[in-house]
């Protein structure tokens, strides 16, 4: 799927990257929120261009609406 972006989120980095992809290839991933909501376990996009993480930084999990990265 060209023009598509990946956000996959990390328990142990405590981050958020977004990597540009087009067709097989992918770009330069760029690091969001680093260690600023603890282990993000999920992430989906809202239809504005932010994110919905899934956290468990506190207990229990919870989940934080985000705008879009500056």
């Amino acid at each position: 799927m060209a023009g598509s972006t990946a956000c996959p989120g990390s328990l142990r980095a405590q981050r958020l990257w977004t990597v540009p992809l087009e067709g097989r290839e992918a770009g330069t991933a760029v690091v969001h929120f680093t260690r600023e909501y603890g282990r993000i376990r999920d992430v989906a996009r809202t239809p504005e261009g932010g994110f919905w993480l899934l956290t468990n930084n506190k207990n229990p999990d919870f989940v934080l609406v985000l705008p879009p990265p500056q």
